[in-house]
């Protein structure tokens, strides 16, 4: 009787798992979709009698059976992006955790607290070279501080608005890469500001675009280079305001669908070269990251007063002034504390075999704002947006 190697068996197993894992992600993203669907539909076509009640146990049996496959994988309803080029909803049944850190430097920009600080320390904790970028360095920064503290992760002085920091930086870190190179860039500098357009000062635009957007182009030129050589990652810090709107988060709102619209444009660039280009979309953390606490609220919602014209005082009034910096005050209290799940979406986008175009962190509430935002049309979202005047 002849004799089966299983074990080589398995292993070809595997190696068609990997060479064709693209399409098994896609195959299984589509047929969750068509299952979802079929099981809203399959009840009402029984009831009509299109259908006898063999076929929908069974096709309901089948739509169930997919579902919970994907919610053993962890993965929520409103985790499902929009399905236009670069959104579709990819998972993959090969191991997603392959990428070893060992060897391999990763730049992290802002870390003087929030995102970029904990990251900087989680990323060394798994065996990454960091190279983190923190702007207050000069300055005796406490983050920075912390950062030198920590043998292996190696604290620059990086403004990313200063061309001098980034050359600095860049000769650095060729200086002092490991053995196979700079495997990943991340960046997470950035501000955030608040009001509604007539109330936003110019400089406040100029501010936030000068940080958030080409700050980001700053480093991407600077150092994707070596990235290149590695077909390593771009890790990109975006927000849900990347890709849906919000009163009050016009000057913010710009700067992030900019910086999604690069990251988009850039992933096709880098396709043939190997290198993974990867948005992170954090919802509400202020709390945890301290991006815009109560005081720099008060503070700016005088400067942004004082600063208006007098018409511009007199159209929306006093009250509703005072009510929006209200509204934002409870935006900042409602922030998340725990900036553990948007961690763990960079970790991914820096170790996934196969990492998704975009990763999202935020909690219920914001998933299914955002859900309803970029699956429904524009007029259903915005009915609902104006009824609860978020």
């Amino acid at each position: 009787m002849a004799k089966y190697d299983c074990v080589g068996v398995e292993k070809d197993m595997a190696t068609v798992l990997e060479e064709h894992a693209d399409r098994i992600q896609v195959a299984l993203a589509w047929l969750t979709l068509l299952g979802i669907f079929v099981a809203f539909l399959s009840p009402v076509l029984w009831l009509l009698g299109v259908w006898p009640p063999w076929a929908f146990v069974c096709l309901a049996s089948v739509c169930l059976a997919i579902v919970l496959l994907r919610a053993r994988r962890k993965v929520r309803l409103f985790d499902v992006p929009p399905l236009y080029e670069g959104h579709c909803p990819l998972r993959t049944l090969v191991t997603e955790q392959g990428i070893s850190p060992d060897g391999r430097g990763v730049l992290i920009t802002g870390c003087d607290s929030g995102f970029g600080h904990s990251l900087a320390l989680h990323l060394h904790s798994l065996g990454f070279v960091v190279f983190a970028g923190c702007l207050l360095k000069n300055k005796g920064g406490e983050g920075s501080k912390e950062l030198s503290r920590v043998e292996g992760i190696h604290v620059l002085q990086l403004d990313v608005t200063n061309d001098d920091d980034l050359r600095k930086t860049l000769a650095y870190v060729k200086k002092n890469l490991p053995s196979l190179g700079l495997w990943g860039i991340v960046n997470n500098a950035g501000v955030f500001s608040y009001g509604k357009v007539e109330w936003t000062s110019l400089d406040t635009f100029k501010w936030l675009a000068e940080v958030n957007l080409w700050g980001t182009v700053r480093v991407i030129k600077a150092f994707l280079p070596l990235v290149r050589r590695t077909k390593g990652r771009v890790v990109n810090v975006a927000s849900v305001l990347g890709r849906m709107g919000a009163a009050q988060g016009g000057a913010y709102a710009l700067t992030k669908h900019g910086l999604e619209g690069l990251s988009d444009c850039l992933r096709h660039e880098m396709r043939r070269f190997g290198v993974h280009v990867c948005i992170i979309e954090p919802g509400n953390f202020s709390a945890a990251t301290k991006i815009l606490s109560e005081e720099q609220v008060m503070k700016l919602a005088e400067e942004m007063w004082d600063g208006m014209d007098a018409e511009v005082k007199s159209d929306y009034g006093k009250e509703d002034f005072d009510r929006t910096i209200q509204l934002q005050l409870y935006f900042c209290r409602l922030g998340m504390k725990d900036s553990s799940p948007v961690i763990r979406a960079m970790t991914s986008a820096l170790t996934d075999t196969h990492p998704l175009p975009r990763y999202q962190a935020n909690p219920l509430y914001s998933r299914i704002r955002f859900f309803v935002a970029t699956h429904l049309p524009e007029l259903v979202f915005e009915i609902i947006y104006e009824k609860l005047r978020l």
